[in-house]
C-alpha cells in the first residue's frame, strides 16, 4: 500500500511538471539553475515558481547585504560576482 501511494504521488508530481511550458530562463537564470538547483532535485518547474515569488536586487561593491545580529526571512542567492564575510569591527 506505502509503495503504491508513494508511486501515486510522484506520478502526480510529474504531470503536474509536465503540464504547460514555462516560459524561457534567462541566460543568468539557467546557469543559476544548472549550478545551484538541478543538482539537488529541483524540477524546472519548482525554480520558475520560486522566481516568480523572488525579487532581484543589485549590489555594488561595499554594499552590505547581511550584518550580524539582525533577524532575518529571506534567502539570498548571489547569482553572480563576489561575497566577502567581515566579522569583528570594520
Amino acid at each position: 500500500l506505502v509503495f503504491a501511494c508513494t508511486n501515486a504521488f510522484m506520478l502526480y508530481r510529474i504531470y503536474e511538471e509536465r503540464k504547460g511550458i514555462p516560459p524561457p530562463l534567462s541566460s543568468l537564470e539557467q546557469d543559476v539553475y544548472d549550478e545551484h538547483f538541478l543538482p539537488h532535485g529541483v524540477t524546472p518547474r519548482m525554480f520558475e515558481k520560486l522566481l516568480h515569488k523572488s525579487k532581484k536586487i543589485h549590489l555594488r561593491r561595499g554594499d552590505v547585504l547581511l550584518q550580524k545580529g539582525h533577524l532575518y526571512h529571506s534567502v539570498y542567492i548571489v547569482a553572480s560576482g563576489a561575497t566577502n564575510a567581515v566579522t569583528g569591527n570594520m
